[in-house]
């Protein structure tokens, strides 16, 4: 999803998702701005300029200080939605581009803790 500051926002009086290119982007080296625009059905690439994040919390903090828009996980972007640091552009989602694995010994001692703890994880992603 698609998030900017309300600051930001503010710049670009009735915003429409169409107008998402003219907004400074801010860059994830594990996620393209492309995947965003094709799942939203409107013109645009991939930035060539800007800065480009590896840290998803650092991506985070600087679109919260207004310096461009960001996609971002649900997951991680909520609280500051929750807060109004953050406001959605749209309601595009696209699907995550990272795979997450959990891997254990089998018969470890400690197995029935590390099963609990995998439950709670795996709720937690759903919800």
């Amino acid at each position: 999803m698609a998030v900017c500051s309300p600051a930001l926002l503010a710049r670009y009086p009735d915003f429409r998702v169409e107008d998402l290119a003219k907004m400074p982007l801010l860059r994830f080296s594990r996620r393209s701005w492309r995947d965003f625009f094709e799942a939203a059905g409107v013109a645009g690439d991939e930035p060539e300029r800007g800065p480009v994040f590896d840290d998803a919390g650092l991506l985070l903090q600087a679109t919260v200080a207004g310096q461009g828009a960001a996609t971002a996980r649900l997951q991680l972007a909520r609280g500051y939605i929750e807060r109004g640091e953050l406001v959605l552009l749209s309601q595009v989602r696209i699907p995550a581009s990272l795979d997450y694995y959990f891997t254990w010994r089998e018969g470890h001692p400690r197995e029935a803790a590390i099963q609990q703890f995998y439950r709670w994880v795996k709720s937690q992603l759903a919800s």
